[in-house]
């Protein structure tokens, strides 16, 4: 399964890009709307998942503490589909 990950500092630019991208390519595309789905199988809110997203990882380049696990139940339900 191939993966195209796309990101933007405009997020309506960024989604654009990504559909026509999909669209081109012949691909799903998964945008914000998964973290819908992620919060409700994982019980976390919304916001978090968002701000993990968003959030600079630490000095040493990691995401620890709770954006570490916001972005595992992420990635678990982004790789699931």
């Amino acid at each position: 399964m191939s993966i195209i990950i796309i990101s933007s500092d405009s997020t309506e630019k960024g989604e654009e890009i990504a559909h026509k991208t999909a669209r081109a390519l012949d691909y799903a595309c998964l945008g914000r709307e998964l973290l819908a789905v992620v919060a409700a199988q994982f019980g976390l809110p919304k916001d978090k998942l968002e701000w993990a997203l968003e959030a600079s990882p630490s000095f040493w380049g990691r995401s620890v503490g709770l954006q570490g696990q916001c972005l595992a139940h992420i990635q678990s339900t982004t790789l699931g589909e």
